[in-house]
């Protein structure tokens, strides 16, 4: 667990219940409960949860290479007294208005504390903008200057990231639109979703902006002399966008009134 920012917790920011071979380094932690907290589960044979506990390790192939390579001490943890938190590591952390790191006492002897700095105040620390809760690290911060193992915080990439997931798809307000030849001018209004209007193209080709059509805004208004070529009858219009699928429109000619 690197790289976060814990602000305004009101218990802990970190839970550690006896797991082992965490580690937990260059966070920063902001007026917050307990900074982080080693639980203690004390889970004895013949109880319930031990039993459960005990019982995942004939449901997985915990000694098998895939499972070795990513984690080395996995294969003999039976026989490393696998109740206990061994070698959890807390180092290189800031702790701002926060309270200390607390736990059982056994989780704290069995694990690594080293180079965590505590602060009174937000001011003291050269953030870039604290009172709007913008957290950046200047670079005469004195974070930077007591500790100089901490890393900036990777604001930039925090949030969440849409990698992967299919675009967002661009429609039509209707599907079909009928229109009197020289009399009106059909229009369709977009619903483009962050995407942009590519391109409209009909059988014979990608129609010419500003001559064929235009753009009002998001509405699109087919014109009376691309229209004048057309017979009577349907039309399909095919509607191409930056992302996404193409939208068809159906247009319906019909005579105009004698």
């Amino acid at each position: 667990m690197r790289g976060n920012v814990f602000y305004n917790i009101g218990k802990q920011a970190f839970k550690l219940a006896n797991g082992r071979e965490n580690i937990v380094e260059n966070n920063l932690v902001i007026d917050s409960g307990t900074s982080i907290a080693f639980m203690a589960r004390n889970y004895k044979p013949g109880e319930k949860n031990y039993n459960s506990l005990m019982s995942k390790f004939d449901q997985v192939p915990y000694q098998s290479e895939i499972w070795s390579k990513r984690y080395p001490t996995l294969p003999n943890i039976l026989n490393d007294e696998p109740l206990l938190p061994k070698r959890n590591v807390v180092r290189n952390n800031i702790f701002v208005n926060s309270g200390p790191i607390t736990g059982d006492k056994q989780n704290m002897e069995l694990g690594t504390f080293e180079n965590n700095l505590s602060f009174n105040t937000k001011d003291e620390l050269g953030l870039l903008n604290s009172a709007k809760e913008n957290f950046q690290i200047k670079d005469q911060s004195k974070i930077l200057s007591s500790l100089p193992e901490f890393k900036p915080i990777p604001f930039a990439e925090m949030g969440i990231k849409a990698f992967g997931l299919p675009p967002v798809q661009s429609g039509l307000s209707a599907r079909s639109i009928e229109y009197q030849q020289n009399v009106n001018e059909p229009s369709v209004n977009l619903s483009l979703n962050g995407n942009t209007l590519a391109s409209i193209r009909d059988e014979a080709g990608t129609l010419t902006q500003g001559t064929d059509y235009v753009i009002q805004g998001r509405t699109v208004v087919i014109t009376k002399a691309y229209l004048s070529n057309l017979p009577t009858g349907y039309h399909t219009m095919v509607f191409s966008f930056s992302e996404g699928n193409d939208a068809f429109l159906s247009l319906h000619g019909i005579p105009s009134a004698s």
